[in-house]
């Protein structure tokens, strides 16, 4: 079987130190970082940044990784035209994969749903100029579950259609209803990472997707590794143990490897 891609994967490297994966630094190196992703059968990486953390690592990560780890810049809707230049710098004239943003979470200046007319330049830019753009969509770092609410997703969609969007975290708690929009959104992808566990509530509609009509759009990711609390071998093995074995390759390796560019683009026709 091919090795995993992780659509949440953050190493011990550049700004991720002194955050909330490695508030005390870290006395975890690189080289242990890429023996426990060779243990886990985790060939890449996806590094999302946030607010506070530069940029510039996506560089940096890519001159000394290039074959283990892609990069998400971090772009705050409150910077304005700043990260749209952000966006230009390091994905369109640099190695960064795509953008992330997170409209909903606490960690930018006022939390705000998806369809803010604050995040349309965002989705403009990325939709004009073909960037990926993963959306921290769900979880715990919000205090109003409103805010995950995944009509605004749809809102989103319809106003964008041809962006390709993919959810970290799932759009949790409202695990059915965002996947009734991934069903009728050509280019909405969901990635429950660590809501995809046995402990969480809702965990068995990302299953229940994933082996239906979702087959081709649901995204394997790990969290790895907030303050070391994410086992990433166990973390692979319990999406193994979830998902049929018909699609087990598709959510932990295909269906990722399609947006990145890494195997062919599989076309998506929606439902309604």
């Amino acid at each position: 079987m091919k090795g995993a891609i992780d659509w949440r994967f953050r190493p011990p490297f550049g700004s991720y130190l002194g955050g909330a994966m490695y508030p005390n630094g870290s006395d975890r190196t690189m080289d242990d970082a890429i023996q426990l992703m060779d243990e886990a059968n985790v060939s890449i990486g996806v590094c999302p940044f946030r607010k506070g953390m530069d940029n510039a690592d996506c560089i940096a990560l890519a001159e000394a990784y290039p074959d283990r780890f892609r990069s998400l810049i971090h772009v705050d809707p409150w910077d304005g035209p700043k990260g749209l230049e952000e966006i230009d710098r390091y994905v369109l004239n640099g190695p960064a994969v795509g953008a992330i943003a997170e409209p909903g979470q606490i960690f930018i200046r006022k939390p705000m749903p998806a369809d803010d007319k604050m995040m349309y330049p965002i989705y403009e830019k990325c939709e004009k100029e073909n960037v990926l753009l993963t959306l921290t969509y769900g979880g715990m770092a919000c205090r109003d579950p409103e805010l995950y609410n995944p009509s605004y997703i749809a809102h989103v969609c319809d106003d964008f259609p041809k962006l390709k969007i993919v959810i970290s975290h799932g759009g949790w708690p409202w695990t059915a209803g965002i996947c009734h929009v991934a069903y009728n959104h050509e280019f909405l992808y969901i990635s429950p990472d660590v809501y995809l566990s046995r402990t969480q509530p809702g965990h068995m509609d990302y299953v229940a997707a994933a082996s239906g009509w979702l087959s081709d759009k649901i995204i394997f990711g790990s969290a790895f590794s907030f303050g070391g609390l994410i086992d990433l071998k166990d973390t692979v093995q319990n999406c193994i143990d979830l998902m049929p074995e018909s699609v087990i390759e598709k959510v932990l390796y295909y269906n990722a490897a399609g947006l990145l560019g890494l195997e062919p683009f599989k076309k998506y026709n929606p439902i309604g």
